[in-house]
């Protein structure tokens, strides 16, 4: 395997190529196995409130896996239009991950009260 093409890196330097192209890798394989966990939780899941929450997170994964493939793709080739996506591509991650930590939030608000552990009911003696 020729690692030429890997000298249309931005910088022209063909370590910093090599870095960002294993780079862009290992972030399209770390969001393969965490959108796999995401979508995996999302069948697996019995409480009806928690599925939007596993649905944003495995368009977390789509989105990351995306933003890793794009820059993979503009490592070897030199186009604006490749930063674009994937800029968009990461974008669209942070989206996703918001709209999940939100629904995180709405199904905590609905949760009942922690219990303290004395009763209000009983007058203080004092």
């Amino acid at each position: 395997m020729a690692l030429a093409p890997l000298t249309a890196h931005a910088s022209g330097d063909a370590s910093a190529a090599a870095v960002h192209f294993l780079g862009s890798v290992l972030v399209t394989m770390a969001a393969a196995f965490f959108g796999f966990y995401a979508v995996r939780n999302l069948r697996l899941n019995r409480l009806e409130s928690q599925g939007p929450f596993w649905r944003y997170l495995a368009l977390v994964g789509a989105a990351a896996g995306l933003y890793g493939l794009l820059g993979v793709a503009g490592t070897v080739v030199r186009s604006r239009a490749l930063t674009a996506f994937g800029h968009g591509a990461l974008l669209l991650c942070i989206v996703f991950l918001a709209f999940s930590m939100r629904e995180v939030y709405y199904n905590s608000a609905l949760a009942p009260p922690p219990r303290t552990g004395s009763s209000r009911s009983t007058p203080c003696a004092g």
